[in-house]
């Protein structure tokens, strides 16, 4: 059951991620730019897709921005772009984010990136663009939220399971013996044969356990067996009373002296 439901997981998680296609054709005038923005909200399997050519003009810069680095690009400062095709006429790339945001892909066409001729002037580009986003992707996470939860509830089931093995095995050796059956041979099999040398030993186990002789009573607490060597008392033997000295050993009568 759980090789199932984790089979059914990863082929929901290996299902080509939906995705949102963005295009268009834009002029982009001298010291100018063009800029498209997306927002995404999923941070699995994400990745924005974008090609941009120039079908006329001159060569152009062509960013992927962040919301922080976009306002500082618009406001004329240092940024850092997350992917960068500087003085081109053709750019594609895929980018990989690591956190969810908007996102900005930028064609500049101004001599801000590069270092571009402004004598003669520099005309407008006319450039080609898609972009391709994945749509909010809340289904594959939750897809790979359940694949951890079933991989745990497998686990423990598998935990589970041992343990009530062990369990029985111990109860099968036990029982075997109390019923005067070879408990190790039985645990054997059933160990070997799982379920179905637990039915059979309980289809084929002594009906009822060993009993005792007849007017067997259990020894009492303390009981210890007698030495090696001990021999009980003769019959009518009865102990010495408390405080009994035994008398002190008699010494052989000595023979007369002779005349």
């Amino acid at each position: 059951m759980c090789l199932v439901i984790l089979l059914a997981l990863v082929t929901a998680l290996s299902a080509p991620v939906l995705a949102k296609d963005y295009s268009g054709t834009d002029t982009v005038a001298r010291d100018s730019y063009f800029s498209k923005s997306v927002s995404v909200k999923s941070t699995f399997l994400g990745a924005i897709d974008y090609t941009v050519t120039v079908t006329s003009g001159p060569a152009v810069d062509v960013y992927l921005l962040d919301k922080t680095n976009f306002d500082k690009y618009v406001a004329d400062q240092s940024f850092s772009a997350t992917e960068d095709d500087l003085n081109v006429t053709h750019a594609t790339e895929m980018y990989y984010y690591s956190s969810a945001g908007t996102y900005y892909l930028v064609v500049d066409n101004t001599d801000r990136g590069t270092a571009m001729p402004t004598n003669p002037p520099i005309p407008a580009a006319t450039v080609t663009w898609t972009m391709s986003t994945p749509l909010d992707n809340q289904a594959t996470e939750q897809a790979a939220g359940f694949m951890g939860l079933a991989i745990g509830l497998c686990i423990a089931v598998f935990v589970i399971g041992i343990i009530i093995r062990v369990l029985i095995l111990i109860w099968v050796y036990r029982d075997a013996e109390k019923r005067g059956a070879s408990g190790v041979m039985w645990l054997i099999i059933v160990f070997l044969l799982g379920i179905i040398g637990l039915i059979i030993y309980l289809i084929v186990r002594p009906k009822v356990p060993v009993a005792p002789p007849m007017g067997y009573a259990p020894p009492p607490p303390g009981y210890a067996p007698p030495p090696p060597g001990y021999a009980p008392p003769p019959p009518g033997y009865a102990p010495p009373p408390p405080g009994y000295q035994p008398p002190p050993p008699q010494q052989p009568p000595q023979a007369p002296p002779q005349q």
